[in-house]
């Protein structure tokens, strides 16, 4: 709502009810050339509100108000149509904060986190939300009263707090994970496969192009790995190192040089590129614990016998391959 209340009000009431004076109007066509919006919510609301407090006869003429018949003495027409417009005015003010209360389950709120930087939040029911860095989180201010849904893109960890009634929904990049109540992370990066860890409880996972399955996942013994080609999951063993991101931790098990520079740019918030793309099969097995930048980069040239040179605000691995 705009600052102009209650004079906008009153006015839009006053055309609304047919009681616009010249003066009236010319005001109101001023207020609405910079604020049309206003008026075609309380049209809205008028046409709403007509249809349950007036009979079909006098909705035709909504200067008289239902009630008004049944008193048999003459009604002084201004006594009239001021009535009619405090009633517009209340009928408009109510259907507009109902629509501001749909409003409030409806927009969503966006959270997102740099490359290099992490944040923790809590949404409206009190889930707690570890964002990975380079993650972008869209939520409602207050979930609504039948349902809990949120959008991720990157990575997070997340302890929902437990309701029945309303399963939390998180619509990743190529899946939905739907759960009661439970710990478990997301891993949804564009251009790679969706993955959920479980630390506890049970998950419904459902590929944008497949159908749903209920899994009841082991603490630190499976995960999904959407298959985007299927539209399916695929379970596969898990283990810490989908949570070691939690305790700035970076760990690679024999994993391409090319994913292993992406997710180093990603956490350290730097640019990394090979000078030569035959380098990117390089296979690297190490762990790195809040080692700086340098010494990540030190260690993966001891293990692949490349070197990395550092240019401007970037760093270039150059070799000719392992």
């Amino acid at each position: 709502m705009t600052d102009l209340r209650p004079d906008i009000d009153v006015l839009m009431a006053k055309r609304l009810a047919g009681e616009e004076s010249s003066s009236d109007k010319e005001t109101l066509d001023s207020l609405l050339e910079t604020h049309s919006d206003e008026w075609l919510k309380a049209e809205k609301s008028w046409l709403a509100a007509k249809k349950d407090w007036f009979t079909e006869e006098e909705s035709k003429n909504p200067v008289m108000p239902v009630y008004l018949r049944s008193n048999t003495k003459k009604i002084p027409y201004g006594w009239i149509a001021a009535a009619a417009s405090l009633i517009l005015i209340a009928m408009i003010s109510f259907f507009l904060i109902r629509e501001n209360e749909v409003e409030k389950f409806a927009i969503l709120t966006q959270t997102a986190t740099e490359a290099g930087e992490q944040k923790e939040l809590k949404l409206s029911d009190g889930t707690l939300v570890k964002m990975n860095a380079a993650t972008t989180l869209r939520y409602p201010q207050e979930f609504a009263p039948d349902k809990r849904e949120i959008f991720l893109e990157g990575e997070a960890y997340f302890e929902v707090i437990p309701d029945a009634n309303r399963p939390l929904i998180i619509h990743g990049t190529e899946a939905n994970v739907k759960v009661l109540g439970t710990a478990f992370n997301v891993n949804a990066y564009p251009g790679k496969p969706m993955e959920v860890a479980v630390r506890s409880g049970k998950v419904n996972m459902v590929s944008h192009s497949g159908t749903g399955k209920d899994v009841m996942m082991v603490p630190m013994m499976k995960k999904g790995i959407s298959n985007k080609a299927t539209g399916t999951w695929e379970m596969v063993n898990s283990d810490d190192q989908d949570f070691d991101w939690l305790e700035g931790k970076l760990v690679f098990k024999d994993a391409p040089l090319k994913d292993v520079i992406t997710e180093v740019s990603r956490a350290y918030g730097v640019k990394i590129s090979l000078e030569n793309q035959e380098m990117a099969t390089c296979h690297i097995s190490s762990t790195f614990y809040r080692n700086s930048i340098e010494e990540v980069l030190e260690t993966l040239s001891l293990i692949t016998g490349l070197h990395y040179e550092r240019i401007g605000d970037r760093y270039v691995i150059r070799g000719k391959g392992c």
